[in-house]
């Protein structure tokens, strides 16, 4: 099954550890890239409910603006949540467990 995010189709997705741009150590949660290879799908993970929302959003652009295997495609940022955190917004994409399980019915 694969989930459609930002009206793209995605190939299965990874953790990721490894240098930066910048050479430091960083992790990204889940990796994808687009089926048709011109988007990549950065994720951060977060089960907790106290997460604070800004500095998850802060970390992964971080991760987003040193991630080395970008080669000028499209990135796509997300954030999978235990619950909604926020106001929606264009610059990123937040997934909720109930929208994965539907995904799979």
């Amino acid at each position: 099954v694969k989930m459609p995010i930002a009206g793209k189709q995605w190939k299965p997705g990874q953790r990721w550890w490894g240098p930066g741009l910048d050479g430091e150590r960083m992790e990204v949660d889940l990796v994808a890239e687009s089926l048709d290879g011109e988007s990549l799908l950065l994720g951060e993970a977060k089960w907790a409910s106290n997460i604070n929302i800004e500095a998850a959003r802060a970390r992964l652009r971080h991760c987003a603006a040193n991630f080395p295997q970008v080669k000028g495609r499209e990135l796509v940022l997300s954030y999978w949540l235990k619950e909604r955190k926020g106001r929606k917004s264009a610059s990123h994409i937040e997934l909720q467990p109930r929208e994965v399980l539907s995904a799979l019915r």
